[in-house]
């Protein structure tokens, strides 16, 4: 009987600890620099388990020297391997299911093409993709800062510098990737 209980009571707590446990992602710098001839991106990552949402287990350090595939940020690939709708849509479903947490983000953009005009449509463009995005899709909590900023000049160029926190609960985790095998 007392080895059933305590079975019983491991499982509950267990059960506790997980229900209030995350994960916290921060990204601090992810910069690079992107035009015609050259492209430059750095970053680093940090994924801190937080036991009951507040007592760091442990932190794993991801800097880009540590990731062997050279080719992550190769995006006409990742378009190409993930073109059917049904696919892009249950994506989209289950990070809904994340309930992703954004405490903190600071974004900043230097954006130029080589038509002014063209340029000062899209800086208008992105600036309320970006707006929108921020106040009705992520949950931001604490500081939110944005900023886009237009180069004019002969050339096509990309300048991004992002600082963010993201929280994720372990049990919202746990669910979307068990819903996602059925």
């Amino acid at each position: 009987m007392n080895n059933i209980l305590f079975f019983l009571l491991s499982i509950f707590i267990l059960f506790l600890l997980v229900v209030f446990s995350s994960i916290q992602i921060k990204i601090d710098n992810l910069n690079g620099y992107i035009d015609s001839n050259k492209k430059e991106i750095d970053f680093k990552i940090f994924l801190i388990f937080k036991l009951l949402g507040f007592i760091k287990l442990f932190k794993i350090k991801i800097k880009k020297n540590s990731i062997k595939n050279k080719n992550l940020f190769n995006i006409k690939k990742l378009i190409k391997t993930n073109t059917r709708k049904k696919d892009i849509s249950n994506k989209i479903k289950s990070i809904k299911r994340l309930d992703i947490n954004v405490e903190k983000i600071n974004l900043n953009l230097d954006i130029g093409i080589e038509d002014a005009a063209i340029t000062a449509i899209s800086i208008g463009i992105l600036s309320s993709i970006i707006s929108t995005l921020f106040e009705r899709y992520l949950n931001i909590t604490t500081y939110k800062k944005w900023r886009i900023q237009p180069i004019y000049g002969e050339e096509n160029i990309l300048k991004f510098d992002i600082n963010c926190i993201i929280n994720l609960k372990l049990l919202h985790i746990i669910y979307t990737v068990l819903k996602k095998d059925k």
